[in-house]
């Protein structure tokens, strides 16, 4: 209760100091300083940011030149440190720099912030930085996208692509992109090749396949005898009440009563019949599994795949399929 009230307090403070048009942050970038809890231009930075404007709208700079131009003309960055790559990618995409202030979940807005550059300046910058940014395309099909699972935090592995420094080649990984945890890096390539090699031995493999098939016929068969012994409980259970009653032990309410229990206690038999077409549905799925080509299998039908710290294939699991069908262990 205390806790949510501090949070209140201090998104109703966020929130007016918005409707002041003040800054919300108790940072500001490159080219500011806050004076007494307002933004003012630093006059020394604010002139390097104008410089390093107006020499990428020339069209002739790129981040690591301008870095480099900047240094050269004697402009330095904060903490005496010279102009880096990163400095000046991070100053072209601050709209503070034109007066508007990032407000977080409480969105953009104008505030009492002197803007160093003009808005039409700012879209300019952006424009050009749009045109020289590269779209990374990996086109590559990554089989066992979302079904790998990273074996410490359980999370899903992502497709990695990365290109060795000279560009001549690239791999393909799967990564677990958790930052809390420890992270794994699997070859791509192996591990498809594994699971794939797995699901067609499954398939084809007739004992596998039949034993599988063969306890999910015994499942159904003894929901069966299940329902069947329910039924004849059943039956058994009426009789009782109506020679109670013609013996005259039971009242007419009474039987009534009996009789209502009785119907009302038949529900785990219609639970045990929903139970049994469940399972004949699942066995006429896993029975069209063959008919599937693998890679087409491994798409629409592998749940997930567990591997352990070793990098050791564990376990694959198909939606059809209630049980692991993975029978050895590889390292990939």
């Amino acid at each position: 209760m205390q806790r949510t009230s501090i949070i209140e307090n201090i998104r109703s403070g966020l929130f007016y100091k918005q409707k002041q048009g003040l800054y919300l942050s108790s940072r500001v970038p490159f080219g500011y300083q806050l004076v007494k809890g307002m933004v003012k231009q630093e006059p020394t930075e604010a002139k390097a940011v104008c410089r390093l404007f107006e020499l990428y709208l020339t069209g002739n700079f790129g981040y690591q030149c301008l870095a480099h131009q900047l240094n050269e003309e004697g402009y330095i960055f904060r903490n005496k440190q010279p102009f880096r790559r990163h400095n000046i990618a991070q100053i072209l995409k601050n709209r503070l720099y034109t007066g508007e202030i990032k407000g977080g979940s409480f969105g953009a807005y104008t505030g009492e912030v002197e803007s160093i550059v003009t808005k039409k300046q700012f879209q300019q910058a952006q424009q050009i930085r749009e045109s020289r940014q590269v779209q990374k395309k990996d086109e590559r099909v990554y089989l066992l996208r979302k079904k790998v699972e990273c074996p410490y935090c359980q999370r899903k592995l992502s497709p990695k692509r990365q290109v060795n420094t000279e560009k001549t080649s690239c791999c393909y990984y799967y990564y677990c992109s958790n930052r809390s945890c420890k992270g794994i890096f699997i070859e791509a390539t192996q591990v498809e090749a594994h699971v794939l090699k797995s699901l067609h031995d499954f398939i084809h493999l007739e004992v596998v396949y039949s034993e599988i098939v063969k306890e999910m016929n015994q499942q159904i068969l003894l929901l069966k005898k299940a329902e069947q012994k329910q039924r004849q409980r059943k039956v058994k259970s009426k009789d009782r009440i109506m020679r109670e009653f013609e013996a005259g032990k039971l009242t007419v309410e009474a039987m009534k009563a009996q009789l209502e229990t009785l119907t009302i206690n038949d529900g785990t038999g219609v639970l045990s019949l929903a139970t049994r077409k469940q399972y004949e549905k699942k066995l006429q799925e896993i029975l069209k599994l063959k008919e599937q080509p693998i890679q087409a299998l491994l798409l629409s039908q592998v749940a997930r795949i567990t591997i352990d710290t070793t990098k050791k294939l564990t376990g694959i699991y198909l939606t059809k399929v209630p049980e692991n069908i993975y029978r050895e262990k590889d390292i990939i």
